[in-house]
């Protein structure tokens, strides 16, 4: 069997299925991206009989998962992670009686090729190299989107993927055919979603989608930003600036990467804050979140989706200014009944609704640095953004960053910029690297200990002792037992309804600033 031609992992596959009696073709993306010199993580591979049954093989055999991913075709996957990389191995039976009628049944001539292990030969009837070659994506007839229309999105997730271009007739097919998205299963959408936001193109290509009349299917909150105008300090529309946010945080994503270098002074300044803590933000960013995705895939889509709130929330006041008021909190509630029409992790969706929500916490910390002329945002403050954002808070600090820096465009003065970019490392420094005094410390007083030596009963008052106690060892006010009772028979002789109520309205003005008190920060 020939296969020098295989990257090392898939190799191993192959000769772990030709050693069970399976033989198997690798075909597709996989030999498009082998072709390409890309280092392929996703490995296509068809077999005679039992795709399913091969995929469990390959699973069991590497100690990963398996995933049956279509009965009637006979798909499965296996995800085994190696050395810190997770490769996704999908197996499927060959459709048609020969090769060439599986390639035939195949979506673009870039993937209908195929390498076969007996000659070391690649297949390829629909001439894909050459296409390849001219950085094309065409489609081998435009049934294809009739057969399955998924791959309208499919196209131009290769373009952004690849950096390629659409043929002109399967442009136009695509935009003939775009209403039919709505006959795909909302999973498989949702897979074509998520590895096009991974790509480092993006806006652009979402721009198409929106242009084609698929968006509004697929994605209708992005479509429903159209139109929609912003006043001061904002320099693009709702939806021009939406995609301009993404645009920033692909330029985090890619410098965080290493794939970009800083080409002017304001991207040099967030690549200098940036840089002491480049390693630890990309351990978190790849922390899962499910088994399939990371922090890192939605950041994307925390930037997306972050104005999702303003079209149903814009009035123009009475001295005539736009204004979005709890805009956030409608944006947070539409983003989680988008992300579970598109079949998103219950986790995956929370952490959405956390990104949405308070993407605008790091104005009132901002408001401290700048306007206060802080140097850093007091430890409460600090311990407060924690305690809300959780493990969200560090990527909520990156899209609200983006979310700024695309608010300003040619305005952006770097007076401002050097300013709030002060923020960052105070908060990275707080939640990497002391986690335990000021982020989430571990409490003096437990529940039972307050109790019992206040002859309090469980309910509300406890709970709020509780949070207030720990918040007391955030901002350094208790350091030891002794101090934490003391602490504790202060506050509850102190304590009162109309105080409590006062305490809850500060940390909601906390939470969101006034369109007015973001126009002083941002014009300071």
């Amino acid at each position: 069997m020939h296969t020098e031609r295989l990257d090392p992992f898939g190799a191993e596959v192959c000769r772990l299925l030709q050693k069970r009696g399976i033989q198997p073709t690798p075909v597709g993306g996989y030999v498009r991206d082998l072709i390409l010199g890309r280092p392929p993580v996703d490995i296509d591979l068809i077999v005679p009989n039992g795709g399913r049954r091969a995929a469990k093989i390959v699973a069991d055999a590497l100690q990963g998962a398996y995933y049956p991913l279509h009965d009637e075709a006979d798909i499965g996957r296996a995800i085994i992670k190696r050395d810190g990389q997770r490769f996704i191995v999908d197996i499927g039976r060959q459709r048609g009686r020969t090769l060439l009628e599986d390639l035939s049944e195949r979506d673009f001539t870039i993937n209908a090729m195929a390498l076969d292990l007996k000659t070391g030969e690649i297949v390829d009837p629909f001439h894909g190299r050459r296409d390849l070659d001219r950085k094309r994506v065409r489609m081998l007839r435009p049934e294809v989107f009739l057969d399955d229309p998924v791959r309208l999105l499919r196209g131009p997730r290769f373009c952004a993927q690849l950096g390629f271009q659409l043929e002109k007739d399967t442009e136009a097919a695509i935009h003939t055919f775009a209403a039919l998205i709505t006959r795909s299963p909302a999973e498989r959408v949702r897979d074509e979603l998520v590895r096009l936001m991974r790509t480092d193109d993006v806006a652009t290509w979402l721009h198409f989608l929106d242009q084609a009349g698929i968006l509004e299917h697929v994605l209708p909150p992005v479509h429903d930003l159209q139109g929609v105008p912003q006043g001061r300090p904002h320099y693009l529309p709702l939806y021009e600036h939406t995609l301009e946010t993404v645009r920033r945080m692909g330029w985090i994503l890619a410098w965080l990467d290493g794939r970009v270098t800083p080409q002017d002074k304001f991207e040099e300044a967030v690549a200098k804050v940036l840089e002491p803590w480049r390693e630890k933000l990309q351990e978190h960013l790849a922390r899962e979140l499910t088994a399939l995705r990371t922090h890192r895939d939605f950041l994307p889509w925390g930037a997306l989706a972050h104005d999702w709130g303003k079209p149903k929330t814009y009035k123009v006041d009475d001295r005539g200014r736009i204004v979005f008021y709890n805009h956030e909190r409608v944006g947070a509630a539409i983003a989680a009944d988008t992300m579970r029409h598109l079949r998103f992790a219950h986790r995956e969706v929370e952490h959405m609704v956390t990104l949405v929500r308070h993407h605008m916490r790091p104005f009132a910390l901002i408001r401290q640095i700048v306007r206060d002329k802080q140097e850093a945002p007091s430890r409460r403050a600090v311990y407060r953004f924690f305690r809300d954002t959780g493990n969200a808070g560090v990527d909520i600090l990156l899209i609200n960053l983006a979310d700024d820096w695309a608010t300003y465009g040619p305005r952006l003065r770097m007076s401002y910029w050097s300013r709030r970019l002060q923020l960052l490392p105070h908060m990275f420094d707080a939640y990497f690297n002391h986690p335990h005094e000021v982020v989430r410390p571990r409490p003096i007083l437990r529940g039972r200990e307050l109790m019992d030596a206040f002859d309090l009963k469980p309910g509300p008052v406890l709970g709020r002792l509780l949070n207030a106690l720990v918040e007391a060892q955030a901002t350094g006010e208790v350091h030891t037992r002794a101090q934490a009772l003391k602490w504790a028979e202060q506050w509850l002789a102190q304590q009162s309804t109309a105080e409590d109520n006062h305490r809850e309205e500060e940390e909601e003005q906390a939470e969101a600033l006034s369109p007015e008190e973001i126009n002083e920060v941002e014009q300071a």
